[in-house]
Order: C-alpha cells, then structure tokens, then sequence
C-alpha cells in the first residue's frame, strides 16, 4: 500500500508504475493501492463499520462543515456574527489543526480573548452533538485508526509507504509509530516534484 500527502500524487505514482509495465512491454497488470492518506483512513473506517467494530458514521467534509456552522449560529458568541459561516469554516480549521498535532480543546482553555473562548464554546458543543448523534469527523480519523491498529480491531498492511509527506504531523507519526507495531513495515518516501504539465 502506498498513502500519499494528496491526490495529485497518487495520480502522478500510479500513472508512472503503468509507464514502468508498458516500457516493459506489458499490457495486463494488477493496479497497485496508491490512495491519498484520506482516502486510506476512510478505508479503514469503512473496515471498522463492516467488521461490528465502529458504529459511528464518519461526516462528509459538507456535513462536517454545516455541524461546525449549526455550533456558530446557535451561540451566544455567534450571534452578532456577520458571518457565521466564515467563522465556522476558520473554527473547522483550527479542529483540524489541533487533531492534527494531538491536541485537544483542554490546549484552548485558559487562552485569553475572545476568540480563543467562542472557539472553544463551539468546540465543546460540536464534540457532544458528535458523540449524542454518533458521529466521527476526519480530523479525528487517524486517532480512531491507530487505537483500531493497538487493539487489534483493524489488522495491518504487511508493508506501507508514505510518500510526499515532507513533515509528517504528529498525528501521522503516532499512526506510523502503531502501523509499525501492529507488524506493518512502514517507509518514507520523498518524491522529486512533479512536473505540472504531467498531472
């Protein structure tokens, strides 16, 4: 399996393994696994459902965005917002920055300003109506897949590649750190920059 930093990549990766096979002078093939990092989490989460182990229904990035703007609207620090849809989408940011770095609100509270305390308002208010109504976001994605890996909910890839990840967050090192003891052996691979007229 080979999970790239985007989709770009993925493309650009599978189209050169298919140049690779043709300048060999084959013309049938398997297709390799090269998916973007998202793509291979909701994998995952998918696997997790099918299998009884997860019962929560992961948000579309839309779903997740009109959540984040419901929490906004229905505050008392977003009610003389003009508009509550930009501050939804700058706090859905800021969410996925902290899952990103394993960070929770707690790293919020005490913050002064009121931003840091409208955001940690609609936070709190996001992660009940997510937990009451069953609901996985993606920011929190690779935390679920690597508790999966630890307990053995999710079995492993035999071999993984991360390739374009040029300063993996902490998130994605916890989650290599897990693949890696579930028995997967993960590398890092760095590729040249792609030409822009081949994607």
């Amino acid at each position: 399996t080979v999970v790239t930093a985007n989709n770009r990549l993925a493309r650009h990766l599978a189209r050169r393994y298919a140049d690779a096979r043709l300048a060999l002078g084959q013309s049938v093939w398997e297709t390799p696994d090269v998916l973007p990092l998202g793509a291979w989490l909701n994998r995952c989460h998918k696997q997790l459902s099918e299998t009884g182990h997860s019962h929560r229904r992961l948000l579309t990035p839309h779903q997740n965005l009109l959540a984040w703007e419901r929490q906004v609207r229905e505050s008392a620090a977003g009610a003389d917002l003009l508009r509550p849809d930009a501050a939804a989408a700058l706090a859905a940011e800021a969410w996925e920055r902290l899952c990103a770095w394993n960070l929770g609100l707690d790293s919020v509270d005490g913050a002064a300003g009121e931003e840091p305390r409208a955001f940690l308002q609609w936070g709190r208010a996001f992660l009940r109506e997510s937990e009451s109504r069953g609901w996985l976001d993606a920011p929190r994605l690779p935390a679920v897949v690597s508790d999966a890996l630890r307990s053995g909910a999710l079995p492993s890839p035999s071999g993984m590649i991360l390739a374009g990840f040029e300063t993996p967050t902490p998130a994605l090192e916890k989650l290599a750190v897990d693949l890696d003891a579930a028995g997967c052996e993960v590398h890092h691979y760095q590729p040249p920059a792609i030409d822009s007229k081949g994607c």
